[in-house]
């Protein structure tokens, strides 16, 4: 039997503990004051990045407090210095030297982690992007490879409740649909992509077993037995620990695809490995595809949750203090 497309055959979910098996997954975690750490640029520096995070109507100071305090320690642990938080109304504005906007939009993600039972998934597969290669005819156009389809096969059966949404799901039409928003405690909808295929798939998820609030730690690391990649370590608390025991031994008895849990990362499936046994010691590692980048800014939201919802702006750049637009 082939195994599930968007993980790698013999892809296993387990905890640290356990030598043999791994959970992998595609792809990597303030009051109104000024940041800690000294300045990245010199004097002579000419610009600072920001970006503006506005939350909901009922956001409390201390709510707006608590989530600067963390966007500061996200920042930091990705390396930036001089990183400043202002609170106005319900926005904060998060500043720091240079050319910081890929990392400023890292620190601004949700970073919701939930850990959901596969219940169905099928291939999504979107028209392909004609390209002309250098030195082509012109009017001359290459097709995209198409994606293998020994691992794109549909497999399980979504609930009731959603198997008419799922059967109509379109990656291409529906790509931002995932359900974040829908509570934890109830089934779900979301894509992830299988980059080794090129290819979108759909899932059909149950209630999670375990989410962002039962991390207590994440950090990323370099996984030398993994064919050195980058990797994202997790701790859970009693009540995680618990859950994700309890939820991977009763995975670990199904046929697939209801074996499976989707890593489900701000909505989108970041892999969906299969469960060998229970797995307990209240950690998990989460290794695959990830660039030291990924794994750090992954790390950095898991580990500093934000306590609500923020709004993203645009990332803009500001003059010098001192000089005039």
């Amino acid at each position: 039997m082939h195994p599930s497309f968007g993980r790698r055959p013999g892809t296993v979910l387990r905890g640290p503990t356990h030598p043999a098996a791994v959970l992998l997954l595609l792809a990597a975690v303030t009051a109104c004051s000024s940041g800690q750490g000294t300045a990245e640029t010199t004097a002579t520096a000419t610009t600072r990045t920001a970006i503006t995070l506005t939350a909901g109507t009922t956001a409390t100071k201390e709510n707006l407090e608590q989530s600067a305090s963390q966007l500061r320690a996200r920042a930091a642990a990705l390396g930036l210095t001089d990183v400043r938080t202002t609170i106005q109304g319900t926005a904060i504005t998060v500043t720091a030297p240079g050319d910081a906007g890929e990392k400023l939009t890292a620190i601004a993600k949700p970073g919701q982690l939930l850990m959901r039972p596969v219940l169905a998934l099928a291939p999504c597969p979107t028209a392909p992007t004609p390209t002309v290669p250098p030195g082509s005819p012109s009017g001359a156009t290459v097709e995209a490879a198409p994606s293998d389809p020994t691992d794109a096969l549909p497999q399980g059966t979504a609930p009731p409740e959603l198997a008419a949404r799922f059967a109509a799901l379109d990656c291409a039409q529906d790509r931002n649909l995932p359900d974040l928003r829908v509570a934890a405690s109830a089934p779900a909808l979301a894509f992830g992509s299988a980059a080794e295929h090129g290819v979108w798939y759909k899932f059909a998820l149950g209630p999670a077993s375990v989410n962002s609030a039962d991390i207590v730690g994440a950090e990323a690391s370099f996984a030398a037995q993994e064919a050195g990649s980058w990797q994202v370590r997790l701790s859970f608390n009693a009540a995680g620990a618990k859950d994700f025991a309890d939820s991977t031994g009763r995975l670990a008895d199904l046929p697939g695809p209801g074996n499976e849990f989707a890593i489900v990362v701000d909505g989108e499936v970041m892999s969906h490995p299969y469960v060998r046994e229970a797995i307990t010691g209240g950690e998990a590692v989460i290794s695959g595809s990830f660039t030291r980048e990924a794994a750090e800014q992954l790390a950095s939201v898991l580990a500093h949750q934000l306590p609500i919802e923020l709004d993203r702006s645009a990332v803009t750049t500001l003059p010098p203090a001192g000089t005039r637009p």
